[in-house]
């Protein structure tokens, strides 16, 4: 869906939501900081395309995530911290598509307010998180 007008000027930015609230542990342009945040540029793709991706992005920002994880062959440890309160439904989905659109080349809206809002009705902990990206990245 293109927006065009007033409702292009209402829609929420995420590309300066992620200026302001991701760039410091995830880098400007998503390529992580190896022993702080993973990379999210080129890294979502292939979750992007699983029908589970919908609900861990939208959970992820939701709930954050607590759990050792892999990727591009480095550990982290950390904790990402939950954006629930911070954000509305909208605004979280904003920054899931321009992540997914402009690091990963995802072409269409993947996750839309009414996940975020679903994910936010959930009311998952950060451990639920970690478990789906597990399940996620399981051998089929």
């Amino acid at each position: 869906m293109l927006l065009s007008g007033s409702a292009w000027a209402a829609a929420p930015d995420g590309k300066q939501i992620f200026a302001d609230n991701c760039a410091m542990c995830h880098q400007p342009a998503g390529e992580g900081a190896i022993g702080l945040a993973p990379a999210l540029a080129g890294t979502l793709k292939d979750l992007a395309a699983r029908p589970e991706g919908k609900t861990y992005f939208a959970q992820i920002v939701i709930s954050g995530m607590a759990g050792s994880i892999w990727t591009q062959g480095h550990k982290f440890s950390g904790m990402m911290p939950s954006f629930a309160d911070k954000f509305s439904d909208a605004e979280i989905a904003a920054v899931i598509f321009y992540v997914l659109h402009d690091f990963n080349g995802v072409s269409a809206p993947l996750v839309t307010a009414a996940d975020v809002a679903a994910a936010r009705a959930r009311n998952p902990g950060p451990s639920d998180t970690h478990h789906i990206r597990v399940a996620l990245l399981a051998p089929p």
